[in-house]
């Protein structure tokens, strides 16, 4: 199986001794795929190199403290090669790691610019009460963060405006991309009150998952949309993206 977005986050977690307890449930579940295997060993590998040049670079710094009698050419061609041995190391393990995974800086821009919506269907409902029982136990489990429950609950009710929305909103949450976006992408193109929400939600998806050109065409097309409520936000970031 591919590697996904969850795995590099539980390798990373792995990797930085971070994991919780129902993390390392499921990464040891994990571990019997191939793929997900062979991620774990290059991840561990990458980061041991690095520390092995920072290491190294330290011990020759020390011997060259601790021997003041070393030739001075002798010591200027050794930290030469170091140096150069070095640069050319990182330079390679941060061209490997730039061809498997999307630019820190895409990130931190998601990060920056994310913002789950707050629930404002359940307080403004007005029904039958065992139907606004069921209804408001679904928002207000995704008012407390819990996504997961949330979108179980929104997968039990009858589909409309809200429920789509917010239900989309769990999945993003849960950085399920693949589902959110579809969802969006149903929602954004029924032209209903969510509508201009969804195409905002969808080019952050595509920068989150490195889709830089798809991104630019979203926020594009926000800019272009005077009574966009995403218009400012999208002009920033269309900014910063092509700084990238």
């Amino acid at each position: 199986m591919e590697v996904n977005d969850r795995d590099k986050y539980l390798i990373e977690r792995y990797i930085k001794a971070s994991l919780t307890p129902d993390e390392e449930v499921e990464f040891e579940n994990r571990k019997g795929d191939t793929e997900f295997s062979r991620e774990v060993i290059f991840q561990s590998d990458l980061r041991d190199a690095i520390f092995a040049v920072k290491r190294d670079k330290l011990k020759q710094r020390l011997k060259h403290s601790n021997n003041p009698e070393a030739s001075g050419k002798r010591i200027f061609r050794l930290q030469y090669i170091l140096a150069a041995a070095s640069i050319v190391i990182l330079v390679i393990i941060a061209t490997v790691a730039l061809l498997r995974y999307e630019s820190p800086n895409v990130d931190q821009l998601y990060a920056e610019y994310f913002e789950s919506p707050p629930n404002i269907v359940a307080p403004m409902l007005k029904s039958d009460e065992d139907k606004a029982s069921t209804y408001d136990s679904a928002f207000q489990l995704y008012e407390m963060g819990d996504y997961k429950k949330a979108d179980q609950a929104f997968e039990l009710l009858r589909d409309d405006d809200n429920v789509q929305f917010y239900q989309a909103m769990c999945k993003l949450n849960l950085e399920n991309w693949d589902d959110a976006k579809t969802g969006l992408t149903s929602i954004y193109h029924a032209d209903g009150k969510y509508s201009k929400n969804a195409q905002w939600y969808i080019a952050l998806i595509e920068i989150r998952l490195g889709k830089i050109e798809e991104a630019r065409l979203s926020l594009t097309q926000i800019i272009s949309l005077k009574d966009h409520p995403y218009q400012a936000d999208a002009e920033q970031l269309l900014r910063a993206l092509n700084t990238l």
